[in-house]
């Protein structure tokens, strides 16, 4: 009776967890489509992103040898 007892609260306990961490996908997710509608909508034009040519231009310049 007390092995069927620990085994059911062990059984609960990962019930628990599961539910906990199926809660917390879906938070997870929830936060990403956000961010994603944000930046692909009204933060697209808000958001500054670097581009390539400006790397590089950058880059270059901080890289060349003083004399």
């Amino acid at each position: 009776m007390q092995q069927s007892a620990s085994v059911l609260g062990r059984l609960d306990d990962v019930r628990g967890d599961v539910i906990y961490d199926l809660g917390q996908a879906e938070e997870d997710a929830n936060g990403w489509n956000k961010m994603m509608n944000y930046h692909t909508t009204i933060g697209a034009s808000l958001t500054a992103i670097p581009s390539l040519a400006t790397y590089s231009s950058a880059r270059s310049t901080s890289a060349r040898p003083r004399t």
